[in-house]
């Protein structure tokens, strides 16, 4: 017994990075609807944003969502993918969103796992996110 809980304890560690690293259904789900024209929303920081994002992004941090999406002419019925660095923030995004009427909400969870997950068929040159080098615009 005592062998089978060390070699559990021993495999644990591995088999849940294992799922970590692999594209997920969320993951696909947001890549699919980023591909269908889906506009992207970063909720996260500007400081996250600016150490590293996914291409094509908007910037909106989470608790100016509606207010930005309203000044922007954002359709309500536009599909619209929303990130963060967990999931969090992006549901709280979604359900303000969800509260002032827009529609065609999804909530891809967190940014690295999405980085890691871009489709090949959708990544360019050599990189799967934009990270601009301090004190160059935005991607």
């Amino acid at each position: 017994m005592a062998n089978k809980l060390t070699v559990l304890i021993t495999l644990l560690p591995a088999l849940l990075m294992s799922l970590f690293a692999q594209a997920g259904p969320v993951e696909d789900a947001g890549w699919q609807k980023i591909a269908d024209g889906a506009l992207l929303v970063d909720v996260r920081t500007e400081q996250e944003y600016n150490s590293g994002h996914l291409e094509g992004a908007q910037l909106i941090p989470y608790q100016q969502v509606v207010q930005q999406f309203a000044a922007r002419g954002i359709p309500k019925d536009q599909p619209v993918v929303l990130y963060c660095r967990s999931g969090n923030r992006a549901g709280i995004a979604e359900a303000a969103l969800r509260e002032a009427g827009y529609t065609r909400l999804f909530n891809a969870g967190g940014y690295q796992a999405l980085a890691a997950s871009k489709p090949a068929d959708l990544a360019n040159e050599d990189s799967v996110a934009c990270k601009p080098a301090a004190g160059e615009p935005a991607c």
